[in-house]
């Protein structure tokens, strides 16, 4: 099954895997389109390679974080080679620790949605187009935590997660599209080559990278493409793969976490009745909880201040904090505070922060709750911008306000994801797909290269399906056959309370270890969860 005449596009094609997918694509027989930001690689590239493939391949200039400049590749891909049959979003960075880390999530994950989003408009069925394949590039740094990048490997869960769940029949048996994602191991590339330099001024996250880099075989980046075209061959819907060590393609499951009810290797005992009491209470501890005004995050905040902390309830809804604050202040007067806050807004969910200090004298732990699910009637970038990089900007400060190296106690940062993150969830890809990023965040940064200098933990919970403001209201989020399989997911499940959240949280705080993943539902005590149980099959 060759690609002879098919049309395919290629994010980020100009080098590395990209250009060893763009080669095999054309030896294959495809007409390819190499869209890259660098202008001066792209050109030259095509120069090569119209030797050996004249008038079947062309350069477009491209930055995957600019939506209209974005669409206008695929415009002249179909208007160059009169159609459109495959899409590889392939461009990524990893340089997280010089620039803005919303540069990474933007380009590794942001626009993997838009490239998904735009192939199914230009190839599907139903607009007209033949069907076709999109294959959405992450990596096996997303498979367990990875200090060294942990915003980097996050978004590759993420495109993982959005890629099973776009990859399913509600979306394909209209289009006839399909979605799937590869994992490429430690491969030969320039950014490989070059990644120390992303370390300056970090001596123990270099020191961390090289112990992690020498375990670990560099394929070359011809396997690469010999991997993809088999993927093209072979996978189906849906489908993840994993190419490394210069080896064939294995097709990879990560839908089925071991729920642990003894010791697993973090050293963590999973919940009972027998393991959990109160031997550790939250009396005299500061929290900050954000999204703390409703919901789970409200139910966090009551069963802390009953536990007796101060808690800084941090939330957008002014109305909604008012009311929150006149109803625990006759159980809790004078322990906790309202602070109107919106988690995208640094400058403002760092003065969060600062009050918190100012009010309480400091601050022991930090909730990272705040979530939306509206990527079906809003931009799907705030959904990305409230789940994710509030999460990874909430941790960060954590670490700046609680570290022992900045004059903090030390402390413990949970932040919230969910179950939705654990198998293909079609009725939301984007939040599942964030769901599935915090939890990896949460494993990377839950590492001793950054606990055993703050004396900071991370722990991440994933609360199964609650009955709360967001879920009530969930069905005014969908329409057609994404609300018929939402309404058919709700009656299949057991809507826990959110009280039973708040109960698991204290559980959580009194044993749980560093890096440690835990799962809340069905109204039962929380359980850890192990998420790097990573199934591979060969062709």
């Amino acid at each position: 099954m060759s690609q002879q005449g098919k049309v395919a596009l290629v994010t980020g094609g100009a080098s590395g895997i990209g250009r060893s997918f763009v080669q095999h694509l054309l030896a294959q027989g495809a007409l390819v389109s190499i869209c890259d930001l660098s202008k001066e690689t792209g050109e030259q590239v095509v120069k090569e390679l119209s030797k050996t493939y004249p008038e079947k391949v062309i350069f477009l200039q491209c930055d995957v974080t600019k939506e209209k400049n974005f669409e206008d590749c695929f415009k002249r891909t179909v208007s160059r080679f009169g159609g459109l049959d495959i899409v590889i979003n392939n461009a990524g960075i990893a340089d997280e620790w010089r620039i803005d880390f919303r540069v990474t999530v933007d380009v590794n994950f942001n626009a993997v949605i838009s490239g998904t989003r735009l192939g199914f408009k230009y190839m599907s069925k139903e607009t007209g187009g033949k069907g076709g394949v999109i294959v959405n590039i992450a990596s096996i740094t997303a498979f367990e935590g990875f200090p060294t990048l942990p915003v980097y490997s996050a978004t590759k869960a993420a495109v993982n997660q959005f890629s099973r769940s776009y990859g399913h029949d509600v979306f394909y048996l209209k289009s006839g599209v399909k979605v799937i994602s590869v994992n490429p191991g430690m491969t030969k590339t320039p950014l490989t080559e070059n990644a120390a330099v992303f370390y300056q001024g970090f001596p123990d996250l270099l020191e961390n990278f090289k112990d992690h880099f020498s375990e670990y075989p560099l394929q070359n980046v011809d396997n690469m493409g010999k991997g993809l075209i088999q993927v093209l061959q072979k996978g189906e819907n849906g489908s993840l793969w994993t190419i490394e060590n210069d080896e064939p393609p294995t097709l990879t499951d990560l839908s089925k976490p071991a729920k642990k009810v003894s010791r697993n290797k973090f050293g963590s005992l999973s919940v009972s009745s027998s393991v959990l009491g109160t031997d550790m209470s939250q009396q005299g501890k500061v929290a900050l909880v954000t999204g703390g005004a409703r919901g789970i995050g409200r139910s966090f905040a009551h069963h802390l201040l009953a536990e007796g902390a101060s808690v800084s309830i941090c939330d957008k809804r002014k109305d909604t904090g008012e009311q929150a604050v006149k109803e625990l202040s006759k159980t809790h007067p004078g322990k906790f505070m309202f602070l109107q806050c919106d988690v995208t807004k640094d400058d403002i969910l760092e003065e969060c922060f600062k009050t918190t200090v100012r009010q309480f004298g400091g601050l022991d732990l930090v909730i990272n709750n705040a979530g939306i699910t509206e990527e079906w009637i809003r931009d799907f970038r705030l959904t990305v911008d409230v789940n994710l990089n509030g999460a990874i900007s909430g941790t960060r400060l954590g670490f700046k306000y609680m570290s022992k190296e900045t004059g903090g106690r030390g402390g413990v940062i949970v932040n919230i994801a969910s179950i939705s993150s654990f198998e293909a969830f079609p009725i939301l890809p984007i939040y599942s797909a964030t769901k599935a990023a915090v939890n990896q965040f949460s494993r990377s940064y839950g590492h001793d290269v950054f606990y055993g200098k703050s004396g900071v933990k991370v722990i991440s919970i994933n609360p199964g399906m609650t009955m709360t403001p967001l879920a009530e209201s969930a069905e005014d989020c969908y329409e057609g056959d994404i609300l018929d399989l939402f309404k058919k997911h709700f009656a299949e499940c057991h809507a826990q309370s959110a009280d039973n959240v708040g109960k698991g949280l204290i559980q959580v705080l009194q044993k749980a270890d560093n890096g440690s993943i835990w799962t809340i539902e069905n109204d039962e005590p929380p359980v850890l969860t192990d998420l790097s149980k990573v199934e591979k099959k060969y062709f």
